[in-house]
C-alpha cells in the first residue's frame, strides 16, 4: 500500500503541473477558472479513483487470504487456524524480503514444502492483484481527466466546486480516522471477550496476582491486572511530574528569558531530542543511571534494587521533557504581546506578569503538552524493560522493581503464539483496559481545561 500511497502523491504533481500548462495555452477558458482548476483536476481524478483502488484491494486481499487459507485448512491438522495462517503469512513476508527458502529453518507447524507452497500463491495472487488494481486505477484518473477537460466550458463556477470538493475530501479523511479508532477498539473489545470467556471481569480486575506462566494449571488466579496497573501509573507518575516542572520551567525561560539568538538554536536541539529512539534512552537507563541511582542511594542508607521504578521514571521523563518544553514553549509564545505589554504598562515585574497573565492564558496548551506526555508515559516499553522489571511487584515503593502493562503485553504476544490461549488473549485484555486508561485521563484534562477556560474568561 505504502507504494500505492507514493504513486498517488506523484500523480498529484504530475497532473497539476500538466493542468496548470493547458491553462496557460487554453484561451478559451474562462480566466477565473485558470486558478483553481489544476488542483480541482487533481483531486476529481485522484479522489474517486483511490477510493475504487483501496476498497478494491482490501476486499481482493479478503478473498486472497479466505481462497489460499481455505486451501491450508484442507490439510488434516490439529494446529489451530489462525496459528497457521499466521504461520503462512510470516513466510510470505519472508520470501517477500529475499530470504531463501533454505533459511526458513525447519520450525513448521505442518510440511515445510506446503506451507512454502501456500506462500508462494499468497504472494502470486497478491502481486497480480495489486498490479491489475493498479491499471485499472491508472485507467479511472486518465479517463476523469479527459471528462473533465472535455466538460470544462460547463464548469460556471470552479470556485465554489473546488471548495466543495475539498470539503468532500477533508470529510473522508476525518471519517478514516474515525473509523481506524472505532475499528481499534471494536477489535480489541472483541478479543477481549474471548479471553473474559476464560478469566472473570472480577478476577481480571482485582487480583494481585499476575502469572500468565502458570495459566495452563489455574486461568482464573492467574491473570490479576492490579501489579501492571500499579506499576504503569508509578512509572508514569515520576516520569510526568519531572518532565512537567522540568519541562514547564525551561519553556517558560525560553519564550520569555532567553536572547532570541540562543533561543534558534535551542529550540530545534529539544526538538531533535524529541524524536531520539527510547531504546536509547533504555541504553542510557541501564548501563549509565540505574546504576548511579543504586550508588547514590545506597550511600545516604537506602535499600535499592538494582532494577527500580525511580530510574526507570526519572529517565522516561527526560524523554518526555522536550515534548513538554516545546509545545509549552510555542503556547507561551501564543499569547498576545500587547496583554504582555500591557501588564509591564501597569507596573507588573516581569515574573507577575508571566505568573499572573502568561500563565493562566496558556495553562490549556501546558495541559494538553503534559497529557500527551502522560499518554507516551503510559505507552512507553523498552525503557521499563531495561531498567526496570518483567516482575509483576504490587508496590508503590519505587525504589523497587515493577513492570508495566505495555511490557506484559510485549512480552505475551512475542515469538509464535496461539491467539485462542488465555495467556495470548490476555494482552487483547490488557491494551484494551490501557485504550480505556488513556480515555479516562483524556476526559479529565479535557474537563479541568475548559473549567479553568470558562473561569479565566469570566
Amino acid at each position: 500500500m505504502i507504494y500505492f500511497i507514493i504513486i498517488v502523491v506523484a500523480l498529484f504533481f504530475v497532473i497539476f503541473n500538466l493542468a496548470t500548462r493547458y491553462t496557460k495555452q487554453n484561451k478559451t477558458l474562462n480566466p477565473k477558472n485558470k486558478k483553481y482548476f489544476p488542483v480541482y483536476l487533481a483531486l476529481w481524478s485522484l479522489l474517486p479513483s483511490s477510493i475504487v483502488f483501496v476498497f478494491s484491494y482490501l476486499m481482493s486481499n479478503y478473498l486472497i487470504h479466505k481462497q489460499i487459507f481455505k486451501g491450508a485448512m484442507v490439510l488434516k491438522t490439529p494446529i489451530a487456524n489462525d496459528t497457521l495462517k499466521q504461520q503462512i503469512i510470516q513466510v510470505a513476508n519472508q520470501l517477500k524480503q529475499g530470504v531463501s527458502p533454505n533459511a526458513l529453518g525447519n520450525n513448521f507447524l505442518i510440511d515445510k514444502a506446503e506451507i512454502i507452497n501456500f506462500a508462494n500463491k499468497y504472494l502470486y495472487y497478491d502481486k497480480l492483484m495489486f498490479i491489475t488494481l493498479l491499471i485499472i486505477f491508472l485507467l479511472m484518473v486518465a479517463i476523469i481527466s479527459f471528462v473533465i477537460i472535455k466538460r470544462l466550458k460547463l464548469a460556471v463556477n470552479l470556485q465554489k466546486r473546488l471548495d466543495k470538493l475539498i470539503q468532500v475530501t477533508l470529510f473522508l479523511f476525518s471519517t478514516i480516522a474515525i473509523l481506524a479508532t472505532i475499528s481499534i477498539i471494536i477489535s480489541l473489545f472483541l478479543e477481549s471477550l474471548q479471553f473474559f470467556k476464560h478469566v472473570s471481569v472480577f478476577d481480571f480486575l482485582f487480583r494481585s496476582v499476575w502469572a500468565p506462566e502458570s495459566a495452563d494449571a489455574d486461568p482464573k488466579h492467574s491473570f490479576g491486572v492490579i501489579p501492571l496497573l500499579s506499576g504503569t501509573l508509578l512509572i508514569a507518575f515520576i516520569a510526568v511530574v519531572v518532565a512537567a516542572i522540568i519541562g514547564v520551567l525551561a519553556a517558560i525561560y525560553m519564550a520569555e528569558y532567553m536572547p532570541s539568538k540562543l533561543r534558534k538554536v535551542v529550540k530545534p536541539a529539544l526538538e531533535i531530542l524529541a524524536g531520539i529512539p527510547s531504546i536509547v534512552y533504555g541504553f542510557f537507563a541501564a548501563i549509565t543511571f540505574a546504576p548511579f541511582v543504586v550508588r547514590l542511594l545506597a550511600s545516604w542508607g537506602f535499600m535499592v534494587s538494582s532494577e527500580n521504578a525511580l530510574s526507570a521514571g526519572i529517565v522516561m521523563g527526560i524523554m518526555i521533557i522536550p515534548l513538554i518544553s516545546s509545545i509549552s514553549d510555542d503556547v507561551i509564545n501564543a499569547v498576545p504581546k500587547n496583554i504582555k505589554e500591557g501588564a509591564i504598562g501597569l507596573g507588573s515585574m516581569k515574573y507577575e506578569m508571566i505568573l499572573h497573565i502568561v500563565l493562566p492564558a496558556a495553562l490549556p496548551g501546558i495541559l494538553g503538552s503534559i497529557l500527551l506526555a502522560v499518554s507516551r508515559a503510559i505507552g512507553e516499553t523498552m525503557i521499563v524493560i531495561m531498567a526496570s522489571s518483567l516482575a509483576a511487584n504490587l508496590t508503590l515503593n519505587p525504589l523497587k522493581p515493577v513492570t508495566t502493562i505495555t511490557t506484559q503485553i510485549v512480552m505475551l504476544i512475542q515469538g509464535d503464539q496461539e491467539f485462542n490461549s488465555p495467556k495470548t488473549l490476555s494482552a487483547f485484555a490488557l491494551g484494551f483496559l490501557l485504550l480505556i486508561l488513556t480515555l479516562i485521563l483524556n476526559l479529565i484534562a479535557a474537563r479541568i481545561v475548559s473549567r479553568y477556560k470558562a473561569k479565566y474568561h469570566n
